[in-house]
């Protein structure tokens, strides 16, 4: 996507949900990578906010933490999930916490523009979270 002048990716695995509970598989204060297999990745050809951090360009892991029920956030870091210490949290955002109409039977991400804010959004199961950045100025 491009979000004002910066082009982003995201790379990421798609699991199923083979009538499991998304939540069942995630422990409270774990962090999560989002997918499947590799780590998802985000990676941008310009500095990003991201809760009120600058992310430097480049590719960065995406991660997500799950605080407790509807208490989300969605972390940058320089390590993948298995690896993952408070060192490796370059920037956090909170993420806010929807049901979806529908149910989603695999892991989708998608990034949209929003008015220069880019809105990151995962649906697994009738989970739906969103995160906001921003290009740096």
């Amino acid at each position: 996507a491009t979000i004002g002048t910066a082009h982003i990716t995201i790379d990421y695995g798609r699991p199923s949900l083979n009538g499991r509970d998304p939540l069942s598989l995630i422990n409270p204060g774990a962090v999560w990578r989002m997918g499947s297999d590799a780590s998802t990745t985000l990676e941008t050809d310009q500095d990003l906010m991201v809760g009120g951090t600058r992310v430097p360009k480049g590719k960065h892991i995406l991660l997500a933490r799950y605080d407790a029920p509807g208490k989300w956030a969605l972390v940058f870091s320089s390590k993948p999930y298995n690896q993952y210490d408070a060192g490796a949290k370059i920037a956090e955002t909170p993420m806010t916490v929807e049901n979806a109409k529908a149910s989603a039977e695999t892991v989708s991400i998608s990034l949209t523009n929003k008015n220069g804010t880019g809105v990151i959004e995962l649906a697994w199961g009738k989970m739906l979270l969103k995160a906001a950045i921003k290009p740096a100025s």
